[in-house]
């Protein structure tokens, strides 16, 4: 039992990457809200390491519903996984706060694209409550 413990302790110790420092994006994005039209959003992003090929973050800004002129704060955490060189594949889900009728909304989507230097490229497909959403999306490291 203590040889399973001390492994899978060693096993974390290494999957650590060593390089910790948290990455900050500032991004924007453009969406078809299914049943609402069209989604801007405006948003600052923060991920850190957790292993060498994971990172978790957290997203929040705002947004502006043009099918029903609603504005609100995205809140979302993120996990981003990158695949080669520059590309990469995130998890989102969270609640967004409207200012206009449901004040909770949830929202859960995937996403991937490529990054180059500090400059990110990608597109995402999910769900805000009550319908899917897909857009695209640009983001540049500060």
């Amino acid at each position: 039992m203590k040889l399973a413990g001390l492994l899978g302790l060693v096993s974390l110790v290494l999957l650590v990457p060593r390089d910790g420092a948290a990455a900050v994006r500032l991004g924007t994005g453009a969406s078809y809200w299914l049943e609402h039209g069209g989604l801007f959003n405006l948003d600052l992003q923060v991920n850190t390491p957790i292993a060498k090929r994971l990172f978790v973050g957290g997203r929040f800004g705002a947004f502006l519903s043009t099918g029903s002129e609603r504005v609100g704060i995205p809140l979302d955490l993120t996990l981003t996984v990158p695949i080669g060189g520059r590309v990469y594949l995130e998890g989102l889900a969270g609640p967004w706060l409207s200012f206009e009728g449901d004040f909770i909304r949830a929202h859960g989507a995937i996403g991937f694209g490529l990054r180059s230097g500090s400059l990110s490229f990608g597109v995402e497909a999910g769900w805000l409550s009550p319908s899917g959403v897909i857009g695209a999306r640009l983001s540049w490291r500060v």
